[in-house]
């Protein structure tokens, strides 16, 4: 056998890889644009129904230092919100974040008054199971907090609103006992987890780009 035919089955598949790679590369390339416009009508949707008085959206740009400094404590944000009203006054900051949950991504964005109260909360876990994990899926505000108490309100909707009880900049802790304690929703643990660990990362990110600001205007 010569050696053109013992290295053509190399070449070939050689050949096939890089083809092969080419193709996902610029599948991935036409699809990206799609994607991430499909990202930010959802993350502007979150906001719409956490911010009903919301009219301009403006992003917060964290330095790479500042990246750095989250990561270090577990608190990078996906993404930092500064909301403001019709007359242009700053009415809020939403940060959101995320966490692993049990059978994917959990995504949490937590809405900050400017005193650090939370005023809303609103979750993505669109890959949770079916009817147990998914139940942390949706959206509680200080405005619908009246509806929820007056009517029955499901197992998503009474986990998320304990959330809006804790006090201003204060980290959620699992269990019950104490002010601060979030009970988990029955049979979804490691989504309601999920949730937890990523609230407490928006919030030690919110306290860390305020003390940043003041540190700066000082």
């Amino acid at each position: 056998m010569s050696a053109v035919k013992r290295i053509l089955p190399a070449v070939k598949l050689i050949v096939i890889c890089v083809v092969c790679t080419l193709l996902l590369s610029a599948t991935y390339e036409l699809t990206r644009g799609r994607i991430e416009k499909q990202s930010l009508e959802a993350q502007r949707e979150r906001l719409g129904v956490l911010f009903t008085e919301g009219v301009r959206f403006e992003e917060y740009e964290l330095d790479r230092e500042s990246s750095a400094a989250l990561r270090e404590i577990d608190a990078e944000p996906d993404s930092v919100t500064r909301v403001y009203d019709a007359s242009d006054t700053l009415i809020g900051t939403a940060v959101t974040t995320t966490a692993q949950g049990y059978g994917g991504e959990i995504i949490v964005t937590a809405a900050f008054a400017e005193d650090g109260k939370i005023i809303g909360i609103s979750v993505s876990a669109t890959g949770e199971t079916p009817n147990v994990g998914d139940k942390v899926n949706g959206a509680v505000t200080a405005l619908s907090l009246d509806e929820l108490i007056n009517n029955d309100a499901s197992d998503g909707e009474r986990f998320l609103a304990q959330f809006l009880s804790l006090s201003p900049l204060t980290e959620a802790s699992i269990g019950k006992g104490a002010d601060q304690n979030v009970d988990v929703i029955s049979r979804a643990t490691v989504s309601s987890k999920a949730t937890i660990k990523a609230f407490n990362q928006a919030v030690k990110a919110y306290i860390f780009i305020n003390d940043k600001g003041a540190a700066e205007n000082e």
